[in-house]
């Protein structure tokens, strides 16, 4: 594979038929599907699935399944020997059937018990011997089968009506092509971090694809565009908030990469011409069913790692990796390694500021939980037009470990979204205040020593109007 020039993957006996077909050829994969243009030998198209529409210079034309499936192309010998196949397999249940035939019609006559025996052992074997080749000969035809069909959108070859003279432009559903991104981080080094994207790459629409320009694009090739219109901005009265729930409806999840994993191109390296668009070079990409890895970019970031808890929404101690990308991060899914070792390959992270963090790993040997404190040490109080409720929370961390465990705690106390009510932290105990900011967000360090187990207390004033409920 030679870096700026020809990248070639599955090249063999059908380097030879593709190289000619280079000139002017063009590929643009999306998420909904690719185009393929190139000139055409002839009125062979390839295994590809009823979906697919090909045109003429520009002039849609239809195809159709009569024709001969040239010798030349790789996947029309693929498909000969699944024909040998059945061929095999017939003779074999034939020959099995012609047995079990004859052996209803003919009526034993001889009187010899022991050549009688002798006779019914020999059927015997060649039945089973019978049975036996059926049953070998039908497990391969469905392996070669199903090997095929990964490989291709279609038993059947297709054929254009008569041969186009101009360009041909085949347009391919999305399951011709899959598409999809894989980014991986090796934290090795928390100094420098080495991060790859790349592009996943598979051929599966029974086409061999050879392109002299070839793009990806991570979007739809053709968007539904919704025109604005314009709603008032009502007010109304307040309604109870079990009938708001009888209105409410669920929205459909995800769009159009959701569910869908980025799988893949043949070029060594992609270049990124805009966010998620590339320029994969000159290619090769045969349909063999195969995952091929199309490098996109490298970048080494400095670092750091530290172990953080979310008391409020999780009993877990996370291992999170924060660094500042100097490339886009087209998705919050990562593969995380150490060397050669995987630590994970569903991690996933988000932005903080100009910030990443990267939840890499969890920590099993300490356990978080959150409580709120004893009815008995809350205190309610009315003072003037307002009423003062002291209450609070705590926090237990196990840590089962024979290391010591050094941790940041993200916890939080109520956040008003009314006039009327105020909150103000009063205390911490067992641990250490960072930060606390408008939203209620507050930021705390800890240690917990090896074999042992520490509390943490969180107290807050909550004031408010008299004459109002509050929940929380």
């Amino acid at each position: 594979m030679k870096r700026g020039g020809y990248s070639l993957v599955g090249i063999g006996a059908y380097l030879v038929c593709a190289v000619s077909a280079f000139a002017g050829a063009t590929l643009e994969i999306y998420e909904d599907g690719a185009i393929y243009s190139h000139i055409p030998s002839g009125r062979y198209v390839g295994f590809v699935s009823s979906e697919t529409t090909a045109r003429c210079d520009g002039r849609l034309v239809a195809l159709g399944t009569e024709g001969e499936c040239p010798d030349k192309k790789r996947l029309c010998q693929e498909r000969r020997e699944i024909e040998k196949s059945i061929r095999e397999y017939d003779r074999s249940r034939f020959a099995l059937e012609s047995l079990e035939t004859i052996l209803k019609r003919v009526k034993p006559s001889m009187t010899d018990a022991v050549l009688l025996i002798e006779s019914a052992q020999k059927i015997g074997e060649k039945r089973a011997e019978l049975s036996a080749r059926r049953r070998e000969l039908k497990r391969v035809l469905q392996g070669k089968r199903e090997a095929f069909m990964n490989k291709s959108s279609s038993m059947e070859p297709r054929f254009l009506e008569k041969e186009c003279a101009g360009e041909l432009q085949l347009t391919l559903p999305a399951s011709a092509i899959e598409l999809g991104m894989e980014q991986k981080i090796d934290i090795s080094d928390t100094a420098k971090m080495h991060i790859e994207r790349s592009l996943l790459l598979k051929n599966r629409s029974g086409v061999d694809i050879a392109a002299k320009s070839a793009f990806v694009y991570a979007k739809r090739s053709r968007n539904y565009i919704k025109a604005p219109r314009f709603n008032p901005w009502i007010v109304q009265p307040y309604e109870a908030p079990f009938r708001n729930l009888l209105k409410m409806r669920t929205s459909p999840r995800g769009g159009p990469m959701a569910g869908r994993a980025i799988p893949a191109p043949s070029p060594a390296r992609a270049k990124r011409v805009a966010f998620r668009s590339y320029d994969l070079g000159t290619v090769l990409l045969p349909s063999d069913g195969e995952s091929h890895k199309v490098l996109v970019e490298e970048e080494r970031v400095e670092g750091r790692c530290e172990e953080r808890g979310y008391p409020y929404a999780s009993h877990k101690l996370y291992r999170v990796c924060s660094f500042t990308p100097t490339k886009p991060v087209e998705s919050d899914k990562w593969i995380v390694t150490k060397g050669n070792r995987v630590v994970s390959e569903a991690a996933f992270g988000f932005y903080e500021g100009k910030s990443y963090s990267l939840f890499v790993d969890i920590d099993d040997s300490v356990d978080i939980k959150r409580r709120r404190i004893a009815p008995a040490e809350r205190e309610e109080g009315i003072f003037g037009s307002y009423i003062q409720r002291r209450d609070g929370y705590i926090v237990e961390i196990v840590n089962r470990s024979d290391e010591k465990k050094r941790m940041k705690l993200t916890q939080r106390i109520p956040h008003p979204v009314k006039d009327g009510i105020e909150v103000s932290l009063q205390k911490v105990e067992g641990a250490r205040k960072l930060s606390l900011d408008e939203e209620g967000k507050l930021l705390l360090y800890c240690e917990v020593p090896p074999r042992s187990s520490k509390k943490i207390y969180v107290r807050f004033l909550l004031r408010y109007k008299k004459d109002m409920k509050v929940v929380y």
